[in-house]
C-alpha cells in the first residue's frame, strides 16, 4: 500500500463551500437530503462545513442560541448494485475458476494426457472469459462524520468543528490473456505447461482519499450603506491521505 500524507494550517474567508479532488467533503445530513446544497442555506449548526459567515446572518431563525451536531454521518454507494455485483465476481473467481484451473493445469503438467489437455484447456478458457467479462468491473464507496458545536448571533457567532470523509474506487484489473493463452496452446499440442502458483497477475486495486478536519469558524455581522453583510473566517487544520492498495 502506497500512502501520501499531506497536513497544513489554513485561515482563510469562505465565500463558498471548500473542495477536495479526491475525498468528498462532510456535509450533514440535512443538506445530504437537499442534493448538497449549503453555502446559502446551512443552519448555523452546520455553516463550518459550507460557509462560516452564516453564522452571524441577520435573520430571526438565526437568533443568538447554541446549536449542535453530534455527530452526523454519511455512507453510501454510488451504485450498490455495483458494489455488490464486484462482491460476488471476486469471492466466486478463487472457488469457481482459479482452483479448478490450477488443478487441471497441474494435472497436464504431471501427465499430458488429451484427456488432461481438454480438461486444463476447458479450465484456462473459462478463467479467462470470467476475468475479460468483469474486467474493469468498478464500484465507490463514500464515507463521512462530522460534529459542530456553534453559538450563532444577529452581530457576532463562532463554533468549533471536526469532521472527516473518505471516498475509495475498487476495480479489477486483468493481466493474464497471454499466460492462458500460451496453456491452452499447450493443451492443444500436449505440452506440460510452464506453470507455477503465483503466476496470475490479475488483481483488484482499491484507490481512495480520506480528509480530516478540526477547526473554530468566528463570524461577524455589520452594516455597509444600508446593506447587511456577513464575513466569517475558519482557521483548521486539514490532514489529506491518498491511498493506492492492490491484491492479487
Amino acid at each position: 500500500m502506497k500512502s501520501s500524507r499531506i497536513a497544513a494550517a489554513i485561515a482563510a474567508f469562505s465565500l463558498s463551500a471548500p473542495v477536495f479532488a479526491g475525498a468528498p467533503n462532510f456535509i450533514d445530513t440535512r443538506a445530504a437530503a437537499m442534493g448538497g446544497v449549503g453555502v446559502v442555506t446551512a443552519r448555523p449548526r452546520a455553516a463550518s462545513f459550507f460557509n462560516p459567515a452564516l453564522l452571524a446572518v441577520k435573520q430571526p431563525e438565526k437568533s443568538d442560541s447554541f446549536q449542535m451536531i453530534t455527530p452526523s454521518i454519511q455512507a453510501y454507494t454510488d451504485n450498490v448494485d455495483e458494489w455488490e455485483d464486484l462482491a460476488d465476481n471476486v469471492d466466486a473467481i478463487e472457488d469457481d475458476f482459479v482452483t479448478p484451473f490450477e488443478n487441471a493445469v497441474t494435472a497436464l503438467q504431471t501427465a499430458p494426457t488429451p484427456g488432461n489437455a481438454a480438461e486444463a484447456r476447458a479450465r484456462a478458457l473459462a478463467l479467462n472469459n470470467e476475468l475479460v467479462r468483469i474486467n474493469n468491473d468498478q464500484a465507490t464507496a463514500n464515507l463521512g462524520a462530522g460534529l459542530s458545536f456553534a453559538v450563532p448571533g444577529q452581530s457576532f457567532g463562532f463554533s468549533a468543528f471536526a469532521s472527516g470523509s473518505a471516498r475509495v474506487n475498487l476495480s479489477l484489473q486483468y493481466r493474464d490473456e497471454a499466460l492462458l493463452m500460451d496453456i491452452i496452446d499447450d493443451a492443444d499440442n500436449l505440452r506440460a505447461p510452464s506453470y507455477n502458483d503465483g503466476d496470475l497477475q490479475s488483481s483488484v486495486r482499491a484507490i481512495g482519499a480520506a480528509t480530516q478536519q478540526a477547526g473554530i469558524s468566528l463570524a461577524s455581522s455589520f452594516n455597509v450603506g444600508g446593506y447587511d453583510i456577513a464575513v466569517g473566517v475558519s482557521p483548521k487544520l486539514v490532514d489529506f491521505v491518498a491511498y493506492d492498495f492492490v491484491a492479487d
